[in-house]
């Protein structure tokens, strides 16, 4: 029987054990003595600090400790930020120190015996403060005379750069049409159903402390953890629990997460534990997206895009978020802004600018559904003003199949994607042409509808190439240990960090195809950095491209090793060995029957291996065990979509419903097409989340509106339209899994999709363009009716 299983929808290894609540998430760990922690955060957007008052905790039963940053001063280092951005690096502490500079912002810790007490005991600390002036508006915080964030500086300005491709003035004064637009993506976060949390606990005979985390690079997340704490790394051991969701929210080093190791420091022998609140996580942790475009697109007369100029205002907070820096992804939107099209003539005018809100940081497919969002409405809005279908526009600009390897006006190199044959097949599968027709025979009775295309283009597989000259901790490597036991079951030790991924699974299927054992005794281990070699994580799409082609890697050297010893085995040749189907290594091309007797398992040769080493062959080394560190040759992999939507909207109240969600996806060789399908259906939903319901706003002295699940909205069931999902795969020649990232295109293409079905739905109504999002019932209603 054939055991291949890369390519089958197999049942997810995880589940099981999450289904049956044998999960163990960071909250379910459990301590003797443990304490807890409760942050007192400022309730001014902009103000110094001027007293902080805890006497009244002292007498209190339950209290254990108080600290501020003066306790931290002198045993930890500012938060790292890539130097490469070349910007003022703001000096990112753990607790306030003498001024705040946004609402939320960790000003003292109350440590306590029970959580609860914690909390109470926070509200009795008293802080005084003197306000000062805020910014909330970017453009305003730019202006002369606007109050600075950090007084040393000479304004709210984080970065000014450019990004020029090609001749845009020629293409400018060739065009036939310039369209010109203001087009928005608002402020929201990531809010996984698991929040923040972080354990610590610190040795002082040995000088180690031990820290559960939920970061998302345990490996890396130990390397700025020992910088921040002044502390060795080899004495910081980072352990990753299962992780509810992350959506690039827990890729950051967070002010809580540190200031409990601090605290644990100070408090040798205890095990301090702080898990943050559902209005903290909203509130509080990253937020991301909040960008202002002026776009004018040069167009030719068929539809034709021959140049594009972008000025793109990015509100980072109060400051961009270690590791990243926040500038990352800032100059991701220009970067990618021109997606899938072939357009050469570019220029992106990059303006960063500081506030009085929350830190700007990672969230699912950061700067890159601002990207999506900004051109994939232009091109409809071009389309529109030509008079010409979107489907049409989109097949006279998107690269051509012998366009690949194609070079963008950025310089970003993309692999062979499938963008015209995903276009087509989209439009066959939803009947596009019909569609209209009927649009148009329904608009004659009252019934408004609208579809919308919205094209995108993925990376993944990120390589050194690209983040190790940005300045980035994480490297595009990964890596993976096969490690073979006396009675064949197989361990492998992979450096990424699933938190939902399903990499337990995909890992365990193609080790289990390269070694042709049963998934069932394959047992993936992650997360503990005293155990597995050193990683990089799970984070932009990298898992299938680098971690599985890590796996693969070793999986090989493991097969070879055992190619050797089961040829001495059997007293054959090595070079004349095979290893079947069934799991048996035998001499190549020998039928089943003859193989009894000539034939040896994975177990059989793991036990002469660890057991009997004096019977191996002259030369090989006992154990079966290695270790492969894969770095991609190549910057980076892309993979491709299509996305169909068709809504129809009630003008009378500025509803609409999604009737039909088509996604053409491209990933590569799906390891296992029920995994995409998850990851697809789960992006899309997320995007729709940002683009109907989710958002974060704030009043003009930096309050945040709402701030809990009764005002920030998620899409539910409910809310989620079903979602047909069509695959071609185009098979990566870029990595030995034939893989391609998967985890952030249906976020970032979702909005835009939905978007121009509004807008379509719009047209017919004689509307306004949509150019920002949320598309909440009042906005689209002023759209009808400006």
């Amino acid at each position: 029987m054939s055991l291949k299983l890369v390519g089958q929808s197999v049942k997810r290894i995880e589940d099981p054990r999450l289904l049956a609540g044998a999960g163990r998430y960071l909250d379910d760990i459990q301590m003797p003595d443990m304490l807890f922690v409760e942050f007192v955060r400022s309730t001014y957007a902009h103000a110094r600090i001027l007293e902080i008052d805890h006497s009244e905790l002292t007498d209190k039963e339950g209290f254990v400790a108080f600290f501020t940053f003066d306790d931290f001063r002198d045993t930890v280092e500012p938060f790292y930020i890539p130097k490469e951005h070349q910007a003022p690096i703001p000096k990112i502490r753990p607790l306030a120190d003498g001024k705040v500079r946004w609402v939320g912002e960790p000003v003292a810790m109350v440590v306590a015996s029970e959580r609860y007490i914690a909390e109470d005991l926070a509200s009795l600390v008293r802080v005084e403060y003197e306000p000062l002036e805020s910014n909330v508006d970017p453009e305003k915080a730019l202006a002369p005379g606007a109050p600075l964030l950090y007084e040393d500086w000479e304004s709210n300005l984080l970065k000014h750069a450019e990004i020029k491709g090609g001749n845009v003035d020629a293409a400018f004064s060739e065009a036939d049409i310039v369209v010109k637009e203001r087009i928005k993506t608002h402020r929201h976060t990531a809010a996984p159903i698991e929040n923040r949390g972080v354990i610590a606990h610190y040795d002082q005979l040995t000088g180690r402390i031990d820290v559960w985390s939920q970061v998302q690079f345990p490996h890396v997340g130990r390397t700025l953890f020992a910088g921040i704490l002044k502390m060795p790394e080899d004495r910081v051991h980072f352990r990753m629990p299962d992780v509810g969701g992350a959506f690039g929210l827990k890729g950051h080093i967070f002010p809580e997460d540190v200031s409990v190791c601090a605290a644990a420091r100070l408090l040798p022998g205890r095990t301090i534990k702080w898990v943050e609140k559902r209005t903290e996580d909203i509130s509080f942790s990253v937020h991301e997206r909040e960008q202002i475009h002026d776009i004018e697109v040069a167009a030719k007369k068929d539809g034709t895009i021959i140049g594009v100029k972008d000025r793109m205002i990015a509100d980072m907070g109060a400051y961009a978020a270690s590791p990243w820096g926040g500038l990352t992804f800032t100059m991701i939107t220009g970067m990618f802004l021109p997606g899938p099209y072939r357009f050469k003539n570019y220029y992106f005018e990059h303006i960063a600018v500081l506030t009085n809100k929350t830190p700007m940081g990672s969230v699912r497919g950061p700067g890159m559904l601002s990207a999506n969002f900004v051109m994939e409405r232009a091109l409809d809005i071009v389309a529109h003003k030509l008079e010409l279908d979107p489907y049409d526009v989109r097949m006279k600009n998107v690269i051509r199949d012998d366009e690949f390897p194609f070079t963008t006006a950025t310089s970003l190199v993309y692999d062979k994607c499938s963008l015209t044959e995903s276009l087509k097949s989209g439009a066959i599968a939803v009947n596009y042409q019909k569609l209209r027709k009927d649009h148009e025979e329904l608009r004659r009775k009252g019934i408004f509808r609208g579809v919308g295309i919205a094209s995108l283009i993925e990376i993944g597989g990120i390589g050194s190439a690209i983040l190790g000259p940005s300045g980035s901790v994480t490297l595009g490597y990964e890596v993976a240990t096969i490690r073979v036991e006396p009675d064949g079951s197989v361990k492998v030790l992979t450096g990424l960090a699933p938190h939902g991924q399903s990499s337990e699974t995909t890992l365990a299927q193609a080790v289990a195809d390269e070694l042709k054992v049963p998934i069932e005794k394959i047992q993936v281990v992650w997360g503990d950095t005293d155990v597995v070699p050193y990683g990089n994580g799970t984070w932009g799409s990298r898992g299938a491209p680098l971690g599985t082609s890590a796996a693969m890697q070793a999986a090989e050297k493991v097969r070879n090793k055992a190619m050797k010893i089961a040829a001495s085995m059997i007293e054959a040749r090595a070079e004349d060995m095979q290893l079947f189907e069934d799991g048996t290594f035998s001499v190549k091309g020998a039928p089943r029957e003859l193989r009894r007797g000539r034939s040896v398992t994975l177990g059989d040769i793991a036990k002469v291996a660890l057991r009997r080493p004096d019977k191996l062959p002259k030369g090989v080394e006992p154990g079966l065990e290695f270790t492969a560190f894969y770095e991609p040759e190549v910057p980076a992999t892309w993979s491709n979509a299509m996305t169909f939507c068709e809504v129809e909207l009630d003008k009378e109240s500025g509803k609409f419903k999604i009737l039909r969600f088509l996604v053409v996806e491209d990933c590569g060789k799906m390891i296992n097409p029920m995994v995409v399908d998850g990851q697809v259906h789960g992006g899309i939903v997320e995007g729709l989340g940002g683009a109907i319901f989710e958002e974060i706003s704030y009043t003009e002295d930096g309050q945040i509106n709402g701030g809990n699940f009764l005002d920030y909205l998620l899409p539910s069931a409910v809310e989620s339209p079903d979602i047909e999902v069509d695959h071609i795969e185009t098979l990566s020649e870029q990595n030995p899994s034939q893989t391609k990232g998967l985890g952030e295109g249906g976020t970032v293409v979702a909005p835009a999709a939905i978007a121009n079905a509004v807008d379509d739905a719009l047209r017919n109504l004689g509307g306004k363009p949509i150019t920002e999002l949320p598309l909440k019932p009042e906005y689209i209603l002023k759209m009808v009716r400006p």
